[in-house]
């Protein structure tokens, strides 16, 4: 399957884009049964979702995720990230898909081979037909949200602080915090895919309003 074949086929609709962040503990997963969902690396091994899209930097999490009925096509690059938790050596695309990969995983060709840190630009460093490599994988699966077509992306656990000191919802393994830099990415993405696709990009709170309800939120704003 190419990317090509994903463009608009979810045309005018919401997608939630789902992270990892301590407030999809808070949210049943049966909101979701209805709606077209993307998940991010390891997420639905700690949230499970009826049906799902799947983007990743890491092979290893699609690889996981193959044999999930659920997962309709997962995307992923041509280049594996070296950072993923326990790895050491993991190389080109071709170590865990073989020449041919599964007929449900679409391998985004990059230009750009690393992830431009504090420099990240969407609007330089997207090359048509390809989806953004950004410091992380939630920009690849916002930027396949739109390129599928949606009208509305709506975050879901992409938080970029703790909740009552979790950095993850439960179980998650341990990742890295520089919440500054994700936050600063989201919000370059957020305004990137206003401008190219006429994408509108919000996030989901799961409590009734910004009081969390007496939970306590710790962000980029707040001191370490």
């Amino acid at each position: 399957m190419k990317l090509s074949q994903l463009a608009d086929i979810h045309e005018g609709e919401t997608i939630w884009v789902f992270g990892s962040g301590a407030s999809i503990q808070f949210l049943d997963p049966a909101f979701f049964d209805d709606k077209v969902c993307i998940a991010t690396n390891l997420i639905t091994q700690h949230f499970p979702l009826r049906e799902y899209y799947l983007f990743s930097h890491y092979h290893p999490a699609v690889k996981q995720s193959l044999n999930d009925p659920g997962m309709v096509v997962a995307v992923t690059h041509d280049l594996c990230s070296t950072r993923w938790p326990g790895t050491s050596s993991y190389g080109e695309g071709e170590w865990c898909f073989g020449r041919t990969p599964p007929a449900h995983v679409v391998i985004n060709e990059l230009t750009f081979r690393e992830p431009m840190g504090s420099s990240f630009d969407p609007s330089r460093h997207n090359k048509d037909g390809e989806l953004v490599f950004g410091s992380s994988s939630i920009h690849g699966s916002i930027h396949l949200a739109a390129h599928m077509g949606a009208r509305n992306i709506v975050l879901v656990g992409a938080d970029c602080g703790t909740i009552d000191n979790m950095h993850r919802v439960e179980g998650y393994p341990a990742g890295h915090t520089p919440w500054q830099l994700y936050d600063n990415h989201l919000i370059a993405m957020k305004k990137w895919l206003g401008q190219k696709y006429g994408t509108r990009v919000y996030s989901l709170n799961p409590f009734v309003n910004f009081n969390l309800e007496g939970h306590k939120f710790q962000g980029v704003h707040d001191a370490s």
